[in-house]
């Protein structure tokens, strides 16, 4: 599974050592993790700085996961009393939800700005994650404007600031993107680039396609089958991804098989949700 991806820029770094100064200033972290990838995604690093305060899960981009493992990583988390909630930028009504997933857990600490008549104080969110879990598309969704820069691509967001919106009584804290600085295991490495969390520029591209389809394969073989008019099959077989590559038009001069060309088409088809609503990762029961 090895797709030779460590990444750990200068400002990850820089941000790593403020954080513990700005995590003083908050009430909450709220983690955000990619749904598709909730345990993978999450930064071990972290959980260190979040002992002293209120930590939420937040599993973005349910809409592109698939439904029934959503609901088993929420039961898993449940077990484990780490408070989990499934967000959708695309969903309607999700911010406020959320809102009242945020003070449901929060009771604590609003009634202790109560009774010291600090009722009208806003809650102080951090929102924290490792890149390319949708972070600066939440933030924007706050204020209803484009606040912060967004792409798809890791590390857009470079500093931390703050988005306070008079409607709400929350004011949120939003930090770059934030990997930890060796991912020890292949198979992480794999699907963290796969979401995009690590860059394409440091990326063979065409070897992190061809293990991203033979790891699909084993649980969603039926969307990929489907998309890239295959013969379905029990196991992965090396000559099903030339097959897809053939017939998904991607050909050099000669029939030869643009294994480039496809592995851009491959990696946005799974991104966008074309393939269908696909989880990288299950729970244990």
């Amino acid at each position: 599974m090895d797709v030779q991806a460590q990444w750990f820029p200068g400002h990850m770094a820089k941000t790593f050592k403020r954080l513990n100064e700005e995590i003083k200033l908050v009430d909450i972290v709220l983690e955000m993790t990619d749904a598709r990838l909730p345990l993978s995604s999450r930064n071990p690093e972290l959980s260190k700085y979040c002992r002293q305060k209120l930590h939420l899960l937040l599993l973005n981009k349910s809409d592109l996961a698939d439904p029934a493992i959503n609901r088993a990583w929420i039961s898993y988390f449940e077990r484990l009393n780490t408070p989990a909630f499934l967000y959708s930028s695309k969903g309607k009504g999700q911010m406020k939800l959320l809102e009242n997933f945020i003070f449901a857990h929060a009771t604590e600490l609003t009634d202790k700005f109560t009774k010291r008549g600090l009722e009208k104080r806003a809650l102080k969110v951090m929102v924290i994650g490792v890149p390319n879990v949708g972070k600066s598309t939440f933030i924007n969704g706050l204020v209803g404007r484009k606040s912060a820069l967004t792409a798809d691509r890791p590390g857009v967001t470079r500093q931390t600031k703050w988005i306070i919106n008079s409607e709400q009584k929350l004011a949120w804290l939003d930090t770059p993107g934030l990997l930890w600085p060796k991912i020890e295991q292949k198979e992480a490495q794999l699907l963290l680039a796969l979401i995009g969390s690590i860059p394409e520029t440091i990326l063979d591209k065409e070897n992190l396609s061809y293990r991203s389809f033979a790891y699909l394969w084993e649980n969603y073989g039926k969307y990929l089958a489907q998309r890239y008019k295959l013969e379905e099959k029990a196991e992965f077989d090396p000559a099903l991804f030339d097959q897809a590559v053939k017939n998904h038009g991607c050909l050099r001069a000669g029939g030869k098989l643009d294994y480039e060309r496809f592995a851009k088409s491959f990696l946005n088809d799974f991104r966008s949700g074309i393939l269908g609503k696909i989880s990288l990762e299950r729970p244990e029961i």
